[in-house]
Protein backbone atom coordinates (compact mmCIF):
# COMPACT_ATOMS: atom_id res chain seq x y z
CA UNK A 1 0.00 0.00 0.00
CA UNK A 2 1.15 3.51 -0.78
CA UNK A 3 2.79 4.99 2.37
CA UNK A 4 0.89 8.31 2.28
CA UNK A 5 -2.45 6.48 1.92
CA UNK A 6 -1.52 4.09 4.72
CA UNK A 7 -0.54 7.02 6.95
CA UNK A 8 -3.85 8.82 6.35
CA UNK A 9 -5.86 5.62 6.92
CA UNK A 10 -4.08 5.16 10.26
CA UNK A 11 -4.81 8.77 11.24
CA UNK A 12 -8.49 8.34 10.33
CA UNK A 13 -8.69 5.19 12.45
CA UNK A 14 -6.84 6.70 15.41
CA UNK A 15 -8.71 9.99 15.36
CA UNK A 16 -12.11 8.51 14.39
CA UNK A 17 -12.45 10.39 11.13
CA UNK A 18 -11.30 13.39 9.17
CA UNK A 19 -13.00 15.87 11.52
CA UNK A 20 -10.15 15.62 14.01
CA UNK A 21 -7.42 16.05 11.38
CA UNK A 22 -6.36 19.63 10.71
CA UNK A 23 -7.95 20.81 7.46
CA UNK A 24 -4.65 22.37 6.34
CA UNK A 25 -2.96 19.01 6.75
CA UNK A 26 -5.61 17.49 4.50
CA UNK A 27 -5.93 20.02 1.67
CA UNK A 28 -2.94 22.39 1.49
CA UNK A 29 -0.44 21.93 -1.35
CA UNK A 30 2.00 19.07 -0.75
CA UNK A 31 -0.24 17.67 2.01
CA UNK A 32 -2.51 14.57 1.93
CA UNK A 33 -4.96 15.40 -0.90
CA UNK A 34 -2.24 16.77 -3.16
CA UNK A 35 0.19 13.92 -2.56
CA UNK A 36 -2.44 11.19 -2.86
CA UNK A 37 -3.78 12.67 -6.08
CA UNK A 38 -0.28 12.81 -7.58
CA UNK A 39 1.16 9.55 -6.22
CA UNK A 40 -1.89 7.48 -7.19
CA UNK A 41 -2.12 9.39 -10.48
CA UNK A 42 -5.82 10.05 -9.96
CA UNK A 43 -7.64 11.74 -12.81
CA UNK A 44 -10.77 13.84 -12.75
CA UNK A 45 -12.55 11.21 -14.80
CA UNK A 46 -11.76 8.59 -12.14
CA UNK A 47 -12.90 10.88 -9.35
CA UNK A 48 -16.02 12.21 -11.05
CA UNK A 49 -18.37 9.39 -9.97
CA UNK A 50 -17.09 9.40 -6.39
CA UNK A 51 -17.25 13.19 -6.13
CA UNK A 52 -20.74 13.38 -7.65
CA UNK A 53 -22.09 10.76 -5.24
CA UNK A 54 -20.47 12.38 -2.20
CA UNK A 55 -21.73 15.82 -3.28
CA UNK A 56 -25.34 14.68 -3.59
CA UNK A 57 -25.20 12.98 -0.16
CA UNK A 58 -23.50 16.02 1.35
CA UNK A 59 -26.27 18.24 -0.01
CA UNK A 60 -28.82 16.11 1.89
CA UNK A 61 -26.62 16.34 4.99
CA UNK A 62 -26.54 20.16 4.74
CA UNK A 63 -30.27 20.56 3.97
CA UNK A 64 -31.33 18.34 6.87
CA UNK A 65 -28.52 19.48 9.18
CA UNK A 66 -27.61 15.80 9.53
CA UNK A 67 -31.02 14.88 10.92
CA UNK A 68 -31.95 12.51 8.07
CA UNK A 69 -29.26 10.11 9.26
CA UNK A 70 -30.88 6.94 7.85
CA UNK A 71 -31.15 8.35 4.32
CA UNK A 72 -27.60 9.71 4.45
CA UNK A 73 -26.09 6.46 5.74
CA UNK A 74 -28.06 4.34 3.26
CA UNK A 75 -26.69 6.41 0.40
CA UNK A 76 -23.18 6.25 1.86
CA UNK A 77 -23.40 2.44 2.10
CA UNK A 78 -24.13 2.31 -1.63
CA UNK A 79 -20.70 3.80 -2.29
CA UNK A 80 -18.89 0.65 -1.11
CA UNK A 81 -19.91 -1.48 -4.12
CA UNK A 82 -19.50 1.47 -6.50
CA UNK A 83 -15.89 1.85 -5.39
CA UNK A 84 -15.25 -1.89 -5.63
CA UNK A 85 -16.75 -1.94 -9.13
CA UNK A 86 -14.43 0.88 -10.16
CA UNK A 87 -11.43 -1.10 -8.83
CA UNK A 88 -12.59 -4.23 -10.66
CA UNK A 89 -12.79 -2.27 -13.91
CA UNK A 90 -9.37 -0.73 -13.15
CA UNK A 91 -10.86 2.76 -13.11
CA UNK A 92 -9.42 3.56 -9.67
CA UNK A 93 -6.50 2.27 -7.66
CA UNK A 94 -7.17 -0.24 -4.87
CA UNK A 95 -5.30 1.99 -2.39
CA UNK A 96 -7.74 4.80 -3.17
CA UNK A 97 -10.68 2.44 -2.63
CA UNK A 98 -9.26 1.38 0.74
CA UNK A 99 -8.91 5.04 1.75
CA UNK A 100 -12.47 5.82 0.67
CA UNK A 101 -13.79 2.77 2.53
CA UNK A 102 -12.08 3.98 5.70
CA UNK A 103 -13.59 7.43 5.21
CA UNK A 104 -17.02 5.82 4.73
CA UNK A 105 -16.51 3.80 7.92
CA UNK A 106 -15.71 7.00 9.82
CA UNK A 107 -18.83 8.70 8.42
CA UNK A 108 -20.90 5.71 9.48
CA UNK A 109 -19.67 6.26 13.04
CA UNK A 110 -19.97 10.04 13.04
CA UNK A 111 -21.58 12.18 10.34
CA UNK A 112 -19.81 15.24 11.78
CA UNK A 113 -16.80 14.05 9.75
CA UNK A 114 -18.67 15.05 6.58
CA UNK A 115 -17.46 18.64 6.25
CA UNK A 116 -13.74 17.80 6.27
CA UNK A 117 -14.48 14.74 4.11
CA UNK A 118 -16.13 16.90 1.47
CA UNK A 119 -13.27 19.42 1.54
CA UNK A 120 -10.78 16.57 1.16
CA UNK A 121 -12.61 15.10 -1.84
CA UNK A 122 -12.90 18.54 -3.47
CA UNK A 123 -9.14 18.98 -2.99
CA UNK A 124 -8.47 15.57 -4.57
CA UNK A 125 -10.39 16.68 -7.64
CA UNK A 126 -8.60 20.04 -7.71
CA UNK A 127 -5.16 18.42 -7.57
CA UNK A 128 -5.98 15.63 -10.02
CA UNK A 129 -4.73 15.44 -13.58
CA UNK A 130 -7.01 16.51 -16.38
Amino acid sequence: MNPIVKDLINKIKNQKGLKEINLGELIKPEKYAHRISKELKLTRVQLRKVFTEFKSIYDIYIKTKGKDENEIKTRLYKLYPILQYQVNRKLIDNDFKELMWEILNSLDQNLENFENTMEFIKALVAYSKE
